[in-house]
């Protein structure tokens, strides 16, 4: 799970990514524009998302502030030591 800030008015590219897994996540504020195979989401604030990583994607903020999201992908494809695992 990670906190993710994008910058407004822009799109993360083509071409789409995929991988194994599944994806989710939860806007926090402002606009989070998602392609998923041709398909185009535009979501806000309180919406949230779920999709097959295997499903073509791309995402951005068409939006002119910054969105705010919670991202959850599965397997994680980033790596952080928690304070828990600190602490075995």
């Amino acid at each position: 799970m990670v906190r993710v800030t994008i910058a407004p008015n822009t799109l993360s590219g083509l071409p789409s990514s995929t991988h194994a897994g599944e994806e989710g996540g939860y806007v926090l504020e402002g606009t989070f524009e998602l392609w998923v195979d041709e398909r185009q989401c535009l979501l806000g604030q309180g919406n949230s998302f779920e999709f097959e990583s295997k499903r073509a994607h791309r995402s951005g903020n068409p939006g002119d502030r910054l969105t705010r999201l919670i991202w959850i992908l599965t397997p994680p494809l980033y790596q952080r030591r928690s304070v828990m695992d600190e602490s075995i």
